[in-house]
């Protein structure tokens, strides 16, 4: 019964209703009144809401080049609001920092990082960008949203110099400036051993290549040069030493033959076989602190030889053009 009205409450109505029909059960009645509790419990419907322009939530579309129009007219508002503050009323306190983070709704109850400049400087970050400050909003928006998605903060990872997943982008001719300083000392951890100490054992190659980690859970190649041979293997990378090899790629083929082994392993990263091999190697060059180095170990799987006729490796870009034009 309804207090207010004096009238049958809507519920008690249905359940007299059930309750005259005969195949209704105790069961039935029960099921109605739950149901009916349920709906009564349900918050009532209110205004949708909108997206928080300050929210991380919203999704930041780049676009292909700097100072291109931007459909987020609020992405500026937004990057000054979680990006510039008074550095000065916060210092280094953490407690502060805490509170603050908090108003400005940017943690989102995930771990992550910030970067703060001081509002005083807001013209010059501005600047920082020759006609508009979007370029430092794209930096600042990508470097925060990549470290968010780590699962906890803590020292950041660097890729480990000999893994195969560090992509290799070659030049397009020899001994061009590289900014893979790196590349070199992969190139010798990897393709430079005591062959003496291996031989042709494949357990000895099978513990080598995962001490060295490049086999990653699936079946490869690699080619290993004696250590003792090291000079004479950069020496391919210069005029007497190396032929080029194609045009329009950073290769270089050696002038002299070298004897080498090849290691051929499974998913597992067994050994299954060790081969000698003795041919002219392919590697690419790429200057590196102002001297041509080795970077990369190509398969000579043709047993190409050089040609004579071919530049030198390093040979000048206006070499190259006048044997082209010369062809």
């Amino acid at each position: 019964m309804d207090p207010r009205t004096g009238q049958p409450a809507p519920e008690d109505v249905g359940a007299a209703q059930i309750q005259k029909s005969p195949k209704c059960s105790a069961l039935t009645i029960l099921i109605f009144h739950l149901c009916s509790a349920k709906l009564q419990l349900q918050p009532k419907p209110g205004p949708v809401s909108t997206p928080d322009p300050d929210s991380e939530l919203i999704p930041y579309e780049p676009n292909s080049a700097p100072c291109r129009p931007s459909c987020g007219r609020h992405m500026n508002e937004r990057f000054n609001k979680q990006h510039l503050a008074t550095l000065s009323s916060y210092g280094t306190d953490r407690k502060l920092w805490t509170k603050y983070i908090r108003r400005i709704k940017v943690c989102s109850n995930k771990s992550g990082i910030k970067s703060f400049l001081d509002k005083s400087e807001a013209k010059q970050v501005e600047k920082k960008s020759p006609k508009c400050s979007a370029l430092t909003i794209l930096i600042f928006h990508l470097c925060s949203a990549k470290l968010q998605l780590q699962p906890k903060p803590g020292p950041v990872s660097t890729p480990d110099p000999d893994s195969e997943l560090i992509p290799y982008e070659p030049n397009s001719a020899p001994c061009r400036p590289s900014c893979g300083r790196h590349m070199n000392e992969r190139f010798n951890k990897q393709h430079l051993a005591t062959l003496s100490s291996y031989g042709t054992d494949r357990r000895l190659w099978t513990k080598y290549i995962r001490r060295i980690k490049v086999c990653s859970n699936k079946s490869g190649i690699k080619s290993f040069l004696d250590k003792s041979e090291a000079k004479q293997v950069e020496k391919v990378c210069s005029p007497s030493g190396g032929k080029l090899y194609e045009r329009g790629k950073n290769l270089c083929i050696s002038n002299q033959a070298f004897s080498f082994i090849e290691v051929h392993w499974d998913e597992n990263c067994e050994v299954w076989k060790v081969s000698n091999v003795y041919q002219h190697i392919i590697l690419a060059c790429d200057e590196i602190e102002v001297k041509c180095l080795p970077v990369h170990f190509q398969t000579n799987s043709q047993n190409r030889q050089p040609d004579e006729k071919s530049l030198t490796c390093s040979s000048s870009e206006e070499e190259e053009e006048a044997s082209g034009q010369a062809e």
